[in-house]
């Protein structure tokens, strides 16, 4: 809570009746704002029903609102919200309340608010992290009452300063919801719930724009020009406010570094800066990684392309991936990733695993609202058996697996979940039937394998590009890597005159001798598996078929 004044509460002096002092030590936040702030249209729409509401309480009588509570993730600017609408409503104070306050505090500062509207002085009441009230109902006090009690009483006489001469009104600020007592939200209560998202990528040009010309960030002295501007936003998709404010600093100070002449902030600033900073839905969340692979870097895997390229267009997606291990399964996501500009998650199933029961639940979920915050998001599972409860068994996986089965089984907004497995009927079937789309990836085709061996071997090996294809069939790309990698260090070792280079021939029958592939024991009847899971890339082909276009 910033720009405080007065002392704070003492809940001991308080307790003890030392009701003088206290009632000339009450919390207020200032309703000061240190710069304008951005407010997109939909957030003003609701913002628009709650002031209209407030201005006009004297024709709603009784129905008069009495609070609201304003959520999401941290650094998205509720605290700086309330103020605004202060500032818009001609607020003068603005008395807070803290979850360290005793009852008696509480009932006190409520009191405080409603004599001060009564007297025709407009009044907010702020409670900071609410959802900290009444996680301990049997907690008691000096005066015997808990603070959720205390809380509850008091919103349930706001109305009885409806007809006062001033305004007088409620709001609460909270980063956990769900985590809020849910007798606190009921109608009648703080009934208006507005959840403040993090800036989508028109949000986030202005408020840019906006904290450049913030004195307490940039006093004046870099200019940062629009094409500056544009790269900061496209780069910053899931920060927050206060995280923008910061890559603004960020960029000014790697200017300062520089000692430009002009003073102005340059692309190579603003690279650095988004380098250098790490966005508050990554902290905590090590599982947040920058994908490096192009699209162009996928050989072939043209009807992979076309399809993953529409379903990236939509506004979510759940893809499970199976299939011989190395054939690109994560190859895939990490690619799309990149050609999206997404933020990517890159996360192992047993890395979700714990061994205090409920503790993987807390993981799982904490991951999917991280991603849904960083929207648009590229989530890749991996092994996906590592998290899941295996077909017709008792794990100790059941509560992950349930709840990742309800967190499947509804939308994830901007968020494009790829999970793989190289055993798919190893998984619950309730688990497969919650994927939308089921991807088998197969062994790369004989024209895939010859294209890649072609963009990686080096030297006069090259050449023998064609005739490698034709006897790697059943290899994977992790296997065409491995021998890939054995010939050219066995050409960068012999002699260039030597006769097993020339003729090539020696070389591919000795290396693939030593590189059997990776799969050869698996004996897995993929048609069959193919079968039972289902595969959309099958009917991409089909449909190929009868359009007449080409599908490989």
């Amino acid at each position: 809570m910033s720009t405080i004044e007065n002392k704070k509460l003492n809940p001991e002096e308080v307790g003890n009746g030392n009701i003088e002092e206290a009632r000339s030590a009450f919390l207020e936040m200032s309703p000061d704002l240190e710069h304008e702030i951005y407010i997109s249209q939909p957030l003003q729409e609701k913002l628009s029903l709650i002031t209209t509401e407030i201005k006009k309480r004297d024709k709603f009588g009784y129905l008069a609102g009495k609070g609201c509570i304003l959520h999401g993730f941290q650094g998205t600017g509720k605290n700086v919200l309330v103020k605004h609408l202060a500032k818009e409503l001609g607020v003068e104070s603005i008395l807070c309340i803290d979850k360290e306050m005793p009852p008696r505090a509480i009932a006190m500062t409520f009191n405080e608010g409603r004599k001060r509207a009564e007297s025709g002085k407009n009044t907010f009441i702020f409670i900071d992290e609410i959802d900290g009230f009444g996680q301990k109902e049997y907690a008691r006090f000096g005066t015997g009452m808990s603070k959720i009690v205390a809380l509850m009483s008091e919103l349930d006489g706001v109305n009885s300063a409806y007809n006062a001469k001033g305004i007088y009104y409620v709001f609460a600020a909270t980063n956990f919801l769900e985590n809020v007592d849910e007798r606190l939200i009921r109608s009648g209560r703080l009934e208006e719930i507005v959840e403040i998202l993090l800036p989508d990528l028109k949000a986030r040009r202005p408020i840019i724009s906006i904290h450049q010309k913030n004195r307490s960030t940039n006093p004046h002295t870099y200019k940062i020009h629009d094409e500056v501007v544009e790269y900061l936003a496209r780069k910053t998709n899931g920060f927050t406010p206060a995280d923008l404010r910061s890559v603004v600093k960020y960029s000014c100070l790697f200017a300062e570094i520089r000692r430009t002449k002009n003073s102005n902030v340059e692309l190579e600033d603003a690279k650095k800066a988004i380098e250098a900073f790490t966005p508050s839905v990554e902290r905590g969340l090590d599982y947040f990684t920058e994908p490096n692979v192009s699209i162009d870097k996928v050989i072939g895997r043209d009807v992979y392309k076309e399809f993953f390229g529409r379903v990236m267009k939509e506004r979510e997606a759940k893809c499970l991936l199976y299939g011989p291990k190395g054939t690109g399964k994560t190859f895939i996501p990490e690619a799309f990733a990149y050609q999206n500009e997404c933020n990517y998650i890159f996360v192992r199933g047993s890395e979700l695993q714990e061994g205090i029961v409920g503790e993987g639940v807390k993981k799982i979920k904490k991951l999917f609202e991280r991603a849904r915050m960083a929207a648009p998001c590229v989530v890749l599972l991996d092994e996906i058996r590592g998290i899941v409860t295996a077909r017709g068994t008792i794990s100790h996986k059941d509560d992950e697996t349930a709840y990742l089965n309800s967190l499947l089984s509804r939308p994830l907004p901007g968020v494009f979940l790829f999970s793989t497995t190289n055993h798919p009927l190893e998984i619950n079937d309730t688990t497969l039937s919650r994927f939308e789309y089921k991807v088998f990836v197969d062994f790369p085709e004989e024209d895939e394998r010859e294209s890649y061996l072609k963009a990686n071997l080096n030297g006069r090996l090259n050449g023998h590009s064609r005739e490698l294809a034709a006897k790697t069939n059943d290899y994977s790309f992790r296997d065409l890597e491995r021998v890939v990698a054995a010939m050219n260090r066995i050409e960068s070792q012999l002699n260039a005159g030597s006769r097993i280079v020339e003729s090539g021939e020696n070389v591919l029958d000795y290396v693939i001798s030593r590189y059997a592939p990776e799969n050869k024991s698996d004996d897995t009847n993929w048609k069959a598996v193919r079968n039972y899971v289902g595969d959309s890339i099958e009917t991409e082909r089909f449909v190929h078929s009868i359009v007449g276009g080409k599908a490989k």
